[in-house]
């Protein structure tokens, strides 16, 4: 099954206000489908942006608490989350700009044998009663079974910077057709990001807390 779902451009962005002096941002855009093995490269290049690049740049040297990327597998979607983040616009931009730059530039491929032990290794661990319990009920009512979870294995070892580098390429193609990114920040940062295009004459929703 490849995914061949049609759907039209969307680029929404939606903005909260709350008593704080911090951030809380989220961009989702449409991945690949799970049955091609590019959303496999796209779940690797994640944990690499997660780790490395956006580290750097939106923790680092943004201030941000945290960041964070992940690939839903079966809603095939693509999330970025940065929390206690002093910035918006520049966050989604550094996430633009990451995935521009692997993309014309590619990746060193021990960063992707890092992730790629990291990941296989999570799946290989053993885990409590409960956690296994939930994963067994997870994967009966979606219908994963051996032959597919071992399937993605080997997409995820197969895995090469060149696949990485197309991943990327792939994400900011998705992220131009369709793309929704919502932010709850105080009112400080948004009137210092007022002018920035991703919040321009944009409606801020104020929330009572």
């Amino acid at each position: 099954f490849i995914n061949e779902i049609q759907s039209n451009p969307i680029d929404t962005s939606e903005f909260f206000c709350i008593p704080s002096s911090v951030s809380f941002n989220s961009l989702v855009f449409q991945s690949a489908s799970p049955f091609e093995k590019i959303q496999a490269h796209q779940s690797v290049l994640m944990y690499i942006l997660s780790t490395n690049h956006l580290w750097e740049k939106v923790r680092g040297i943004g201030g941000a608490y945290g960041i964070s990327g992940q690939v839903d597998m079966l809603e095939r979607l693509c999330t970025f989350q940065s929390y206690r983040d002093p910035r918006i616009s520049k966050t989604i931009q550094d996430i633009n700009d990451s995935l521009k730059r692997i993309g014309e530039q590619g990746i060193d491929q021990s960063l992707v044998d890092n992730a790629i032990i990291t990941i296989i290794s999570r799946e290989l661990r053993p885990e409590y009663p409960q956690r296994a319990a939930m994963v067994d009920f997870r994967r009966t009512l979606y219908h994963i079974n051996d032959e597919f979870r071992n399937m993605r294995r080997e997409f995820l070892l197969e895995t090469t910077n060149a696949d990485i580098q197309k991943a990327a390429q792939a994400m900011i193609e998705s992220l131009t057709h369709q793309k929704s990114c919502v932010a709850i920040a105080g009112s400080e940062i948004f009137e210092k990001e007022k002018n920035e295009p991703l919040l321009k004459d944009k409606e801020i929703v104020t929330l009572s807390v």
